[in-house]
């Protein structure tokens, strides 16, 4: 799984990427972004599963960068990692279907919880797409048969 962690306060990356076992949480591409610009070049270009994202940040704040993976269609776990308790930045973040909103200063457990509950987010609905797939193919294997007018014979396909 792709992490990607925004924010202008470098020494906050650091931590997370140097105090988590990020291969025990799954997380194989670490990707760094210092601003909202660099952030939206790297959901283009990298196509991350999780993002970690501040909100007050240069060029594009982290509101502004979940809206810009919503509006593109990315199916991209996002939580926010921020000062920032207001009510309105909470609000939007739900709107937007992000997984979390914690507040710094910061416990390396509770990032840790929140990056284990977005990788099982993704994961489930890596499995569910999975299903869905295999079912569809059942489903027109079955069609498929009824349209040739062998369903329910004993004629192999």
């Amino acid at each position: 799984m792709k992490l990607l962690v925004c924010d202008d306060d470098i020494s906050t990356i650091d931590v997370i990427q140097s105090q988590l076992d990020l291969g025990q949480l799954g997380i194989n591409r670490f990707f760094r972004a210092y601003n909202g610009k660099m952030a939206e070049e790297i959901i283009d270009k990298e196509e991350p599963d999780l993002i970690l994202c501040d909100i007050d940040m240069p060029i594009f704040n982290g509101i502004h960068v979940l809206e810009y993976a919503y509006q593109k269609g990315k199916d991209i776990e996002f939580s926010f990692l921020t000062c920032y308790e207001k009510f309105e930045y909470a609000q939007k973040a739900i709107q937007y279907g992000a997984t979390s909103y914690l507040t710094k200063p910061f416990q390396l457990e509770e990032v840790k919880a929140c990056i284990q509950k977005m990788a099982a987010n993704v994961n489930k609905k890596r499995l569910s797409k999975s299903g869905q797939n295999r079912d569809d193919s059942v489903l027109s294997s079955i069609f498929r048969q009824a349209s040739d007018g062998i369903l329910g014979t004993n004629r192999n396909i």
